[in-house]
């Protein structure tokens, strides 16, 4: 199984599987990128969504080739600093299809995309405003669109670490109008409204009631001659890394469905709605695959705490957030079993751990896992977005290599430890000779 899931990322079988699985299982871990894959989920989303214009999610996207595969299919960009302006500026992102939405700027930055040409911004405080007024509007003579963000949920409801981002970002209702008033007292054009369900949201129900808020305020605004024209509905669809995931269509209709009823019909054909998805974009693209360093099983807690290669900092995977884990067991004698569904292995409630000495450096979400060894295989799905991004060197735990599969194909690039590009002919030599002995362990 493992080999077919290999497959999935490298369909014209660039890569000898058994010689990866091999490294995989002597502790050196990789992360393949399929660009296909990002494509047809970008073309899955515009179908789905095709009332609304696409702004990517820079920062969940930033692997190479990624953005110029997104400009090729004509994406827009969400961009939420210098950095990510950079990268655009760099594949020549048209600075009309980039959109800043972060909420928080500094001046520089502010002034760094004006004179890029950006003059499209989201905001939700008033200091913020003060700041796109003055390192901004007054420096360029085109006119700086501001939208609003709006919170999505209030402390009452209750806030889910890492799904949503309402205990720092938005406005509540009568604080989104007194900033629209102020965007346009400040000589700024009142654009619309913004929001943010949170990452990895797979209930199609979360979009409805800042929808129905919006719906409100527009409706509000425009009684004080404020007529606003876009609603931003930031991203948040999910990865489909497991199959209980509902499809891009359902989330689609069930906005499509909420717009029309709060909004009216003639604003689906008339008005700019904006999609800003990552995740849902890259993330099914791309597995890490790492192994297991050890096992501890703990009697009192009647639990096995699982140390893996790969990790929350030296991986960038974070937990809960569109991961899911597969495991096998490489034999001496070179086959490779499955363990998640054999009848004969245990399944113990897991803690998993990355190699940093560090408890907080927690890669999966604790649960039920088969009984697992030494030199055990992970494969973990979902890693196409983010985890090339946000890996640290913390503790010196080097990341996996990186794989991009191209799009006719071809291995474009890897990425490795020590930071070179290195060609599709080096890159095989490096598998050939990192092969290491598999020293068995104790039988945990």
């Amino acid at each position: 199984m493992i080999h077919s899931i290999i497959s999935d990322y490298d369909p014209d079988g660039l890569l000898s599987a058994d010689r990866l699985i091999e490294q995989v299982a002597h502790g050196v871990d990789f992360r393949i990128v399929n660009f296909e894959k990002v494509r047809q989920n970008y073309r899955d989303l515009k179908r789905a969504f095709d009332y609304a214009a696409i702004h990517a999610a820079v920062k969940a996207l930033t692997d190479i080739g990624v953005m110029e595969l997104l400009k090729e299919e004509g994406s827009s960009f969400e961009i939420s600093g210098e950095g990510e302006l950079g990268i655009c500026q760099r594949e020549n992102i048209n600075p009309a299809n980039m959109l800043f939405t972060h909420p928080a700027k500094t001046g520089r930055s502010i002034q760094s995309a004006v004179m890029a040409g950006i003059t499209r911004f989201v905001t939700d405080s008033k200091a913020d405003i003060e700041k796109i007024s003055a390192y901004g509007a007054k420096i360029t003579d085109e006119p700086v669109q501001v939208l609003v963000r709006i919170a999505t949920r209030t402390p009452e409801e209750g806030f889910k670490e890492a799904r949503t981002f309402d205990e720092r970002f938005g406005a509540d209702e009568e604080m989104a109008k007194e900033l629209i008033r102020m965007v346009k007292s400040r000589g700024m054009v009142p654009a619309g409204l913004a929001f943010h369900v949170g990452t990895q949201e797979t209930d199609p129900a979360a979009w409805d009631a800042p929808i129905e808020i919006a719906g409100r305020i527009f409706r509000d605004m425009a009684r004080e001659g404020i007529y606003l024209a876009t609603l931003d509905i930031g991203g948040g669809f999910p990865a489909r890394n497991t199959p209980d995931i509902l499809p891009p269509e359902a989330y689609a209709g069930r906005i499509k469905e909420k717009i029309g009823q709060h909004f009216g019909e003639g604003f689906l054909r008339e008005g700019t709605i904006i999609i800003e998805p990552g995740r849902s974009i890259g993330g099914t693209a791309g597995i890490t695959l790492g192994s297991v360093v050890n096992v501890k099983r703990d009697p009192a807690r009647r639990n096995q705490i699982v140390t893996l290669t790969c990790g929350e900092y030296s991986a960038g995977l974070i937990k809960g957030i569109g991961l899911s884990a597969e495991f096998f067991r490489f034999a001496n004698d070179g086959t490779v079993e499955y363990l998640n569904n054999m009848p004969d292995v245990k399944h113990w409630p897991t803690d998993f751990y990355g190699m940093t000495c560090s408890s907080i450096d927690k890669p999966l979400k604790s649960g039920c896992a088969p009984e697992l060894a030494n030199h055990d295989i992970a494969c973990i799905s979902g890693t196409g977005s983010y985890a090339g991004q946000v890996r640290t060197k913390w503790c010196s735990v080097p990341p996996p290599v990186d794989i991009f599969i191209g799009r006719n194909g071809i291995l474009n690039s890897i990425d490795v430890p020590d930071g070179i590009k290195r060609t599709p002919q080096e890159t095989q030599k490096i598998l050939g000779r990192r092969s290491v002995p598999v020293v068995p362990g104790p039988d945990c």
